[in-house]
Parts: structure tokens; sequence; C-alpha cells
């Protein structure tokens, strides 16, 4: 398991969002929703989207850092190729790791993006 997600592997910039948001597809659960999009890179890319309906920047901080460390326990079984961009919804604020991890991992499962390897 990694620190943190390589540099690389993260989505940075706003047309790279907005790709995924207009051409991706959507998977949707009570807390997040998730879009993913095939790229042509030999690794998959990541970007974290809370918006300020969620709430102050405390608790938007707080969602990504949740959605990071779930990320950087799972990111290892991610299959390559992919644009991945993970939208906390209003309901995940104040939800507990816990439940926002089995929200996330149900998302990547229904979408194919985790492989099985020895977990």
């Amino acid at each position: 398991m990694t620190l943190t997600i390589p540099k690389n592997e993260q989505i940075k910039r706003t047309f790279e969002y907005k790709r995924a948001y207009e051409k991706g597809k959507r998977y949707y659960s009570s807390n997040i929703i998730l879009y993913v999009l095939k790229n042509n890179l030999q690794y998959s890319r990541v970007g974290i989207s809370v918006g300020k309906k969620v709430g102050g920047s405390v608790k938007r901080n707080r969602i990504k850092r949740l959605l990071r460390e779930i990320l950087r326990h799972i990111w290892q079984n991610v299959i390559k190729e992919r644009d991945i961009v993970v939208v906390a919804k209003k309901e995940a604020e104040g939800k507990d790791l816990r439940i926002v991890w089995q929200d996330l991992e149900g998302l990547f499962k229904k979408a194919g993006l985790i492989e099985n390897k020895n977990r």
C-alpha cells in the first residue's frame, strides 16, 4: 500500500473533469457519484470533487480526506486506463468512514474497476 496516490495518477485540470462529466459513465450511491471514462494512458487517474452545497471548507476538506484515504487503500487493485472522478453528494456530510468506504468500494465494484487480486 502506498502512502499517497502518485501525482501523475491524479486529475488536476478543469477540462479533464469536464470530459469525465460529459462523456463518462455514471454510477450512483446515496453519498457518492462516480464518473468513469476510458483514457489512452497506461495507468488510471482519479479526481475528487466536493461542491459547496456539501458545506463549508472544513466539511468539504474532511470529506476529501476520507475519500483520499479510501482510494489510497483500494488504488492498487483498480484496473488501468481509466479516468475516475469521485463526487461527494451533500448526504456524505458527517458520514462515518466505514459508511463512505462501503459506498465507494461498492461503486468501484459496480463499475467493474476493481481487479480480483489476493485481498
